[in-house]
């Protein structure tokens, strides 16, 4: 029994088994700072637009032309619902009609933009038309094109809704941008903030809505919708949302 203690004693105190222990300590202790390091790291931070939405009617688009009205049609929030102070939320007119013999169009456009990486990704408009009594009859996604920012992004995909509310249908189109990336789905998006990464972070939901008369074909408003797109995004990314060098680390 003696000698049995003896060489448990003896491997208890072995450098082997003393080293390990050591070992096991240090890394317990330092875990805990390292994770934290690391959390803080990886952790993003805000950044404000570089120039307010305010100034977007400002902006010229080709084929549109600002209308001073405001609330003209649409299911729009106030601030506080919202969840952010900038957006922007303005009609446009068709300037000739799009080349065709009836009336110039009418679209708005619904812009917010969220910096907060505790920010949640907002209910898409699918689920907020709902709320407000609408009826959503369609859903599908459309491509965009930009060619104001080719060559690194010619087309994305947008989310179309065809919505009936009041006795009145509108078709709607909406994307996505999240530190300069295009996405439909907002899962998508919650997952871009997540990602490790850039140091900065933000995201915007890029909204346009149009009425869809009666007897009219869907192809007319929904390429109405396309279009404004097309002509706005690339002013939102080139003059208003972050540079993508503004979000790297350094």
């Amino acid at each position: 029994m003696a000698k049995s203690t003896h060489s448990a004693q003896r491997a208890l105190f072995s450098p082997v088994f003393v080293l390990s222990v050591l070992a096991l300590l240090i890394a317990g202790l330092g875990l805990r700072p390292a994770s934290q390091a690391l959390i803080r790291f990886y952790s993003k931070e805000p950044i404000a637009l570089r120039k307010s939405l305010d100034e977007f009617q400002d902006a010229h688009l080709p084929s549109f032309r600002y209308q001073p009205v405001r609330g003209a049609f649409g299911a729009l929030a106030d601030t506080e619902e919202l969840g952010t102070d900038d957006w922007l939320n303005l009609v446009f007119e068709e300037r000739d009609g799009g080349g065709r013999r009836e009336e110039p169009g009418k679209a708005l456009l619904f812009v917010t933009y969220y910096s907060d990486p505790r920010d949640q990704v907002p209910h898409t408009p699918e689920v907020c038309y709902r709320q407000a009594g609408a009826v959503v009859e369609g859903i599908s996604t459309v491509p965009v094109d930009l060619p104001d920012l080719a060559p690194e992004i010619c087309e994305i995909q947008a989310r179309r809704l065809e919505i009936e509310q009041r006795g009145r249908k509108q078709i709607l189109l909406y994307v996505f941008c999240c530190n300069g990336k295009f996405y439909h789905d907002r899962e998508q998006v919650r997952l871009a903030i997540g990602w490790p990464g850039d140091k900065y972070t933000y995201f915007s939901k890029v909204e346009v809505v149009t009425p869809w008369p009666v007897g009219v074909d869907g192809q007319i408003p929904t390429e109405r919708c396309q279009q404004l797109l097309s002509e706005a995004i690339p002013i939102l990314v080139n003059e208003h949302f972050p540079r993508k060098e503004d979000l790297k680390r350094r």
